[in-house]
């Protein structure tokens, strides 16, 4: 769309400043059952959002409809959406002259890559998987080839531009053994393809997936224990999206008023990052202000909120970086969560423990958890930890407490580091005196 005849038009309505931003995406995707194709999809997808002050108030819109031939109806909606709309600040429309950081989010090694390719690959690795255990019954791959350019402009002349894309791959398996059956999931971004390591990808799923069998119960008690990658960054998250200015300024956050106070284990130093060398990395943020990377907690201590321009202007400082879309309103939302690793291998880890439980998966976050006490209840499966080492898998418990409480119980992080599903790189995490409910 021809964002010049946009600003021309909003001008006309007395709609200034005005806001526009817009992307394009396209997404290749093969799912396969076993090895063979279930479905071949090729989408291309576009949008655009505008935000303008008319009469002191904040009007919005947005729309898939890209066409040059809808811009007087989307000057109009914004127009209308403004009469009814909370009071605007001309302000928060930036103008040029702000330093951006150069982020990498756009893979050559990748950009042409072929469909074929991709379904190759998911033959090749349901063939792996399948070689490494007769127990496995069923593998499911899908694999996707995204890439997508946004460009974001105001009538102040500040443009901007971004783009990238990634190969995302999940596969879920099911094995059985007599009556039993396990399932496993795991995810790979993939950036190049010449790195991706698929038969260690195959051996780790299958190997996560088969050790479940025969799993035994647990006595009800308090244990030292070991969250994997996975789970760490599930009760991390939770947490941590509490930083948010917003949830501070309207009373619905634990660390209200905590600032520079120690607030979890002195063992954890956590950053908000939007510079990470990473597929996510951003150089600006829904409001078009410069990102950046924000430590949160370190070594156990309140170190930031993260801001957008209203909360920032609330708290008297300046803007982290972090303003997010939320339907009509922009509010301050995490870029990508890092917890810095600690030195010991995971084996060292477990040795440490010595006696405890290693917890592999949690269920239940949706209901399980409540954010504003930081109570959690959750099912969970893993193994049992004897005389430091990995031993029988454990079948069914439940692990219960605080969030607050519990992240200040850490006896110790792993070196193991991991990227996971949930936009949080993670170690291994050893807690103290866990409750867990078994038989």
């Amino acid at each position: 769309m021809n964002f010049n005849k946009l600003f021309t038009l909003a001008k006309q309505k007395n709609i200034e400043p005005l806001e526009i931003s817009s992307f394009n995406s396209s997404k290749v995707s093969v799912s396969y059952y076993q090895d063979q194709l279930e479905n071949l999809t090729q989408a291309h997808d576009s949008g655009i959002y505008l935000r303008g002050i008319y009469e002191g108030k904040l009007g919005c819109f947005s729309s898939d409809n890209t066409d040059n031939k809808i811009a007087d109806k989307l000057i109009e909606q914004v127009l209308e959406n403004a009469k009814f709309g909370i009071n605007g600040n001309p302000d928060f429309f930036l103008k040029p002259g702000l330093k951006y950081k150069r982020v990498h989010t756009y893979f050559k090694s990748i950009e042409n890559v072929e469909v074929t390719t991709l379904k190759d690959l998911a033959v090749k690795l349901y063939t792996k998987i399948k070689s490494l255990d007769n127990r496995v019954e069923i593998v499911n791959t899908d694999i996707s080839y995204v890439s997508s350019t946004n460009k974001f402009e105001n009538s102040n002349k500040l443009k901007l531009s971004s783009k990238s894309n990634l190969i995302m791959l999940t596969c879920s398996i099911q094995a059985r053994q007599n009556k039993q059956v396990q399932s496993g999931f795991d995810l790979q971004i993939i950036t190049d393809l010449d790195k991706f390591n698929l038969d260690q990808f195959a051996e780790k799923i299958v190997k996560d997936t088969v050790s479940q069998f025969d799993g035994i119960e647990v006595d009800s008690n308090k244990y030292n224990v070991i969250l994997n990658q996975n789970c760490s960054a599930i009760l991390i998250s939770n947490l941590i999206q509490q930083l948010s200015a917003y949830d501070v300024k309207n009373h619905l956050s634990l660390f209200e008023g905590k600032l520079s106070q120690k607030v979890l284990s002195n063992k954890l130093t956590i950053l908000d990052e939007a510079h990470g060398n990473s597929y996510n990395d951003s150089s600006y943020d829904a409001e078009g202000y410069p990102t950046q990377n924000t430590t949160l907690i370190k070594n156990g201590i309140l170190q930031s909120y993260i801001y957008d321009l209203e909360t920032a202007k609330f708290f008297n400082t300046t803007s982290t970086g972090n303003g997010v879309r939320s339907g009509a309103k922009i509010i301050p939302g995490l870029h990508f969560i890092h917890v810095k690793q600690g030195r010991l291998s995971f084996d060292e880890l477990v040795k440490k423990v010595n006696n405890g439980i290693y917890v592999t998966s949690l269920e239940g976050v949706g209901t399980g958890l409540n954010g504003l006490s930081g109570d959690y209840s959750l099912q969970a499966s893993g193994y049992l930890i004897k005389d430091g080492k990995i031993d029988k898998p454990i079948s069914l418990m439940t692990i219960a407490g605080n969030l607050l409480k519990d992240l200040n119980k850490i006896g110790g992080l792993a070196n193991d580091s991991k990227i996971t599903y949930y936009d949080v790189k993670t170690p291994s995490i050893y807690l103290k005196n866990i409750s867990i409910s078994g038989k």
